[in-house]
């Protein structure tokens, strides 16, 4: 089984409280924002995935988002998100 009490983050933080605050603010920027966001994601049978997503909404401790992998709407526990990063996004030119 794996042990999901410690999380990576993206700031790689390893103390629980200030990740679980920091990943708020990241989600909470996502939602204002609209930019795509990367994750690690545990799923409910232990699987893990790598996902692209844009938040929608922030509901306690669920997260609502456009999954691009799956290409659809779909509700991610936040304790089950194990790392999340902002895309970057590059602009070329002069």
């Amino acid at each position: 089984m794996f042990d999901n009490s410690w999380r990576s983050c993206y700031f790689g933080i390893k103390c629980s409280c200030v990740k679980v605050m920091l990943m708020n603010r990241l989600l909470q920027r996502a939602v204002q924002t609209g930019n795509k966001f990367e994750i690690i994601y545990l799923d409910a049978r232990n699987h893990v995935s790598q996902r692209i997503i844009r938040v929608h909404g922030v509901q306690g401790t669920a997260v609502t988002a456009f999954c691009f992998t799956r290409r659809r709407i779909r509700t991610f526990k936040q304790d089950r998100i194990l790392s999340i990063r902002p895309i970057r996004h590059w602009a070329y030119g002069a």
